[in-house]
């Protein structure tokens, strides 16, 4: 998923690490920002993202619902959302 690729090179953060079973806080927020741009402006459904992530559909519904529930909340999650919307925009 290119999504997935771009968002660990701008975040600096290895697809693997990011995809793995880890549950560092880190790497979890970066798996959840992945499902959610590929669910809001990809279209993927929740079993689709499951399957790239090797998680259940439920695991990803709630990391999505994780960022919509915080992004308000943080100004510099905002931001960082924006720019990523933005790269998306121009590597496409």
């Amino acid at each position: 998923m290119a999504i997935a690729k771009m968002i660990c090179e701008y975040k600096q953060a290895s697809i693997d690490r990011v995809l793995s079973d880890t549950r560092q806080q880190y790497f979890c927020s970066i798996r959840q920002l992945i499902w959610s741009f590929a669910y809001y402006h990809f279209g993927y459904s929740y079993p689709q993202i499951a399957a790239f992530s090797n998680r259940d559909h439920t695991t990803v519904i709630t990391g999505v619902k994780r960022v919509t529930t915080f992004l308000p909340l943080y100004d510099d999650i905002q931001q960082e959302v924006e720019t990523i919307k933005i790269l998306l925009t121009t590597k496409q």
